[in-house]
């Protein structure tokens, strides 16, 4: 009997090795029966214990050869969308369809270049490369070299994974013993694992969620090394948390600050950095790191717009129909929500079915520029192969009005600190609630637009995409999608520096604006990076076409000053009858791409 043309997800839970080796012989007969062309194990073990890890490892070795085997320590467990504790957790995932390949690199200090260049070679010498996950140990080596090195020719292939710690260190622990990895070839203690999906039909996509909003005045990082930020604005980095936000330099200072991490970015994209330790002189331990010279701000948790988010994040990803959904969710979500709050969180996707993860120290994902490491973030990894499988609504009714009451609180000291004019009109006020409401007016407008160029933020123009399609339905309407790229906008970046190349953003976003007719509810937004998106409302593909051109050109005879002529690249469609936005949005990539592979500086409609 063969499987059923689709993924299988089994969940298995065990308190010992014993135990496990018990509950794979119902996989074993699983497998007997359906046959499946891959098998991928996850192990997220609670134990850290690494004599007791080898023997986990043993057992699955030996119980399922065939399979392929990835996993680390954790720090919690997601089962059914639901926080599971005290257990192991053993996700066995059956592909009909698909390959897999685990590729195990262990090495030591010095050596991040040589394996990055390694891991680019081996997986771009594969053909059909649909998504790559990756496990690595980045507190023993310089994880921004390593990470950055790493790029695909495929720049469609969907790269997820997680930063794997058996321990919370400070600046001074010795992390030799304090990670592992679980692979098909062993326990590795210092490197990373890679698993490659090879197949012409399994479709997997990654979605993350922050929820957390940027606050008051740009700051910058005057000193700092990989992982400790000695001084921002020239003044020791704690300062930051105790001038804005009263937060002591104590033993709860972590957990003080868990709801104000740092709101900066990497390649070009948001990305939270959440202190790990603070020490006695004030230097801020990131187990991320800030770069010297990196801008940021702090930013604030509000309970009520990151399940806002996570819910919005849950419908795009019931639209891709996924037949398999993972959650890697940060630790420092977990500590912020408390025990019961993250079920709320996780609970937006109890319909989907055997919904499994971990709470991960640091989550990572893959954009054209190489791969981020952040913290604090939701990440979802949803897979299918072949047409998916329906998702039924969700209508829920919790609230976090505890939560929201003790952050705003907060919140209004930093506001009261950081803004002259707004302090003098708080001081007026006689009730909390109305200083909260004017807080949240600002952030409401803060939340709709990209701080560089002034389009709208990738949130608001797919919020607004996903408004015109329903109106398109409804009305029985075209609308159309323009995809952007700056030709080889990273030269930019490496020739002149980096203010230039935030100088090229600005101006291509200018003339991309130029383009839009707001009075028609067309809209204009940075889909991240240098890639930009156009929404027309009732343009058929034709229509949109002569928009891009006209575009193409007027980006083409612009002078960039220092720089001189740059180009676009340009995808071009419309939405068919009974499509759905995942498949407009899948076709508007390719048409992108076909562009950037056929010369660049042109447009291409599909």
């Amino acid at each position: 009997m063969q499987g059923s043309d689709d993924l299988r997800q089994h969940l298995v839970t065990a308190e010992n090795s014993s135990e496990l080796k018990e509950k794979l012989q119902k996989i074993k007969e699983k497998i007997e029966i359906e046959k499946p062309a891959s098998i991928l194990v996850r192990a997220f073990l609670i134990e850290w214990k690494i004599e007791k890890v080898e023997e986990f490892s043993k057992v699955l070795r030996n119980e399922l050869p065939m399979a392929e085997i990835v996993g680390c320590g954790s720090n919690g467990s997601i089962v059914n969308a639901k926080v599971m504790e005290g257990k192991h957790l053993f996700i066995v995932t059956f592909f009909d369809n698909a390959k897999l390949q685990t590729l195990t690199y262990e090495f030591g200090e010095g050596e991040e270049d040589l394996i990055s260049k390694k891991i680019c070679t081996d997986i771009n010498q594969k053909e059909n490369v649909r998504a790559v996950e990756l496990f690595t140990t980045l507190l023993k080596f310089d994880a921004r070299k390593f990470l950055g090195g790493i790029h695909f020719q495929d720049k469609k292939i969907t790269v997820f994974g997680s930063n794997v710690m058996g321990v919370i260190p400070n600046v001074n622990e010795n992390l030799k013993e304090s990670a592992f990895i679980l692979s098909r070839n062993g326990v590795v203690k210092c490197g990373a694992v890679v698993v490659i999906y090879l197949s012409d039909d399994l479709y997997a996509k990654l979605y993350r969620v922050l929820g957390w909003k940027p606050l008051g005045m740009e700051l910058e990082v005057t000193n700092s090394t990989s992982r400790v930020v000695k001084e921002i604005n020239r003044r020791p980095a704690y300062e930051v948390y105790q001038q804005f936000l009263e937060i002591p330099n104590d033993e709860n200072f972590v957990a003080n600050t868990i709801g104000f991490p740092f709101y900066t970015s990497e390649y070009g994209y948001d990305v939270l950095r959440i202190p790990a330790d603070c020490t006695k002189e004030g230097y801020i331990i990131s187990n991320a790191g800030i770069p010297q010279g990196r801008k940021l701000k702090l930013a604030y948790g509000n309970p009520g717009e990151i399940i806002i988010d996570i819910r919005a994040c849950r419908e795009r990803i019931r639209e891709f129909k996924p037949e398999v959904l993972l959650i890697y969710d940060c630790i420092l979500r977990k500590s912020f929500w408390g025990k019961d709050g993250i079920n709320i969180e996780l609970g937006a996707f109890e319909n989907f079915p055997k919904t499994a993860g971990f709470f991960s120290e640091g989550e990572l994902y893959g954009v054209e520029e190489g791969i981020i490491h952040n913290e604090c973030t939701f990440m979802a990894i949803a897979m299918r192969e072949g047409g998916g499988n329906e998702i039924a609504e969700i209508k829920e009714e919790h609230t976090v009005e505890s939560k929201e009451i003790s952050m705003l609180k907060r919140m209004a000291t930093f506001v009261e600190r950081t803004t002259s004019s707004l302090n003098s009109a708080y001081q007026q006020l006689s009730t909390l609630n109305r200083q909260l409401q004017t807080v949240n007016v600002q952030l409401s407008y803060m939340a709709l637009t990209d701080e560089l160029t002034q389009l709208f933020n990738r949130r608001e123009i797919e919020q607004r995409i996903h408004n015109a399609f329903i109106n398109a339905k409804l009305k029985d309407t075209p609308v159309a999608l323009i995809m952007i790229d700056i030709d080889f906008f990273k030269k930019v970046n490496d020739t002149y520096g980096h203010a230039t190349g935030d100088m090229v953003l600005k101006e291509v976003a200018q003339i991309i604006h130029d383009q839009v007719n707001e009075d028609n509810d067309e809209a204009a937004g940075r889909w991240g990076g240098e890639e930009f998106i156009i929404l027309l409302p009732g343009y058929d593909a034709e229509a949109a076409g002569k928009v891009a051109e006209r575009l193409r050109k007027d980006v083409e005879r612009h002078n960039f000053e220092g720089v001189g002529q740059r180009t676009v690249s340009v995808g071009v469609t419309s939405a068919k009858t009974g499509e759905s936005e995942e498949e407009v949005f899948i076709r508007s990539d390719n048409a992108l791409y076909k562009a950037k592979q056929s010369g660049r500086n042109r447009v291409i409609i599909l």
